[in-house]
C-alpha cells in the first residue's frame, strides 16, 4: 500500500501530513500495541512518524528548490505479540513550490557611456536577475520604475535589453538616472530595484 500527499515547503515544523492505517487484517484486528516506524531514515530527516497514531509530521523546515519528492517505507507491527510479522507502506510527500525568494540583479550597478550621436533603437546594456525559485515564481520581467510619458530609454521586458528611445541632447541633460525593476511572477510576485545610470 502507499500514502501520497502534496504540501507546501513553507509548511511549518511540527504539522502533521498524513496519517497511516494498519493495512493488514491480523494488525488492524489486533487488540495489542500497534507501533509504527521508518525504515532507513536517520535522525536529520524531515519527517517523523508518531510511533503510536501513525501520523506523519513535519519535522524539518522544506526547501522545494533543494528536495521536490520525498519517498520513503514506514513499518507497522503489533508489539505486544513476540515475533509478530511487520507490514510495510511507502509514503510518497510532494512539495510545491513558494515565491520565497527575491530577484537578485547581477551586477549590483549598471554604468554605460554612449555618445550624443548614438542613434535611436541601439542597445545600450543588458541587466540581468537571478531568482531561485521555479516554476513562475522564478520567470523574471523588467521595466524601467517611474518613466516619463515620452521615453528616452526603453527596457525590454523579457530580455532585459535597454535601447535608445529618442535621440539624446547633452546640452540639455548629460546623465540620466534610471532605476530598473525586476519582477517575479510568483503570488504575491517579488520585486528587486537597481540603480542604472547612462551619461
Amino acid at each position: 500500500s502507499s500514502y501520497e500527499e502534496t504540501i507546501s515547503e513553507s509548511t511549518p515544523p511540527g504539522t502533521a501530513v498524513l496519517r497511516v492505517h494498519a493495512v493488514d487484517a491480523d494488525l488492524s484486528n489486533s487488540n495489542g500495541e500497534i507501533a509504527f516506524s521508518m525504515i532507513n531514515e536517520d535522525q536529520d530527516f524531515e519527517f517523523v512518524v508518531n510511533s503510536t497514531s501513525g501520523i506523519v509530521f513535519v519535522r524539518k523546515s522544506l526547501d522545494f528548490e533543494t528536495m521536490q519528492v520525498y519517498r520513503f517505507q514506514l513499518a507497522v507491527r503489533d508489539v505486544s505479540i513476540a515475533d509478530s510479522r511487520m507490514d510495510f507502506t511507502t509514503i510518497v510527500i510532494k512539495v510545491s513550490d513558494e515565491n520565497d525568494n527575491f530577484p537578485v540583479f547581477d551586477p549590483s550597478l549598471y554604468n554605460v557611456s554612449i555618445s550624443e550621436a548614438t542613434s535611436v533603437g541601439r542597445e545600450l546594456l543588458r541587466v540581468q536577475a537571478t531568482d531561485e525559485d521555479s516554476t513562475s515564481n522564478g520567470a523574471l520581467n523588467y521595466f524601467i520604475t517611474a518613466e516619463t510619458e515620452n521615453p528616452i530609454f526603453l527596457l525590454d521586458e523579457t530580455s532585459g535589453i535597454l535601447f535608445l528611445a529618442r535621440n539624446l541632447d547633452y546640452e540639455n541633460v548629460s546623465r540620466y538616472n534610471l532605476t530598473i525593476s525586476v519582477t517575479d511572477q510568483g503570488t504575491p510576485p517579488l520585486i528587486a530595484k537597481q540603480p542604472a545610470v547612462v551619461t
